[in-house]
């Protein structure tokens, strides 16, 4: 699981950008899910007064998501203002599944 992701912290943007690698079965869901809940909680609770988290998955070296990440995708952003959350360098094919599910607009994908 550790492999399949990284998280870097962009300070002066307030941004957690989380690196995404490989097939993101369902199964890596939950581990992943739990370490991006512990990362937001440790770096809101950081952040100066009326600063908000900003989270960016990064999805160029992804090439299949299961639907347990789209609920992620979907909790995250409604932890956070929906507008601070966006997942970008989408393929074609995962873009059409966020378009298909109707969230290509409300989760930011690009």
């Amino acid at each position: 699981m550790f492999d399949m992701v990284d998280f870097n912290y962009i300070e002066k943007e307030n941004m957690l950008v989380c690196t995404l690698k490989g097939r993101f079965r369902a199964e890596l869901n939950e581990p992943f899910s739990a370490m991006l809940t512990s990362k937001i909680k440790l770096y809101s609770s950081n952040l100066p007064v009326n600063a908000k988290l900003n989270v960016c998955f990064d999805m160029k070296q992804v090439s299949f998501i299961a639907s347990a990440f789209i609920r992620t995708c979907l909790s995250t952003s409604r932890q956070l203002d929906p507008s601070n959350f966006k997942i970008i360098h989408s393929s074609p094919m995962i873009k059409k599944t966020f378009k298909i599910a109707g969230l290509e607009e409300m989760l930011h994908v690009s």
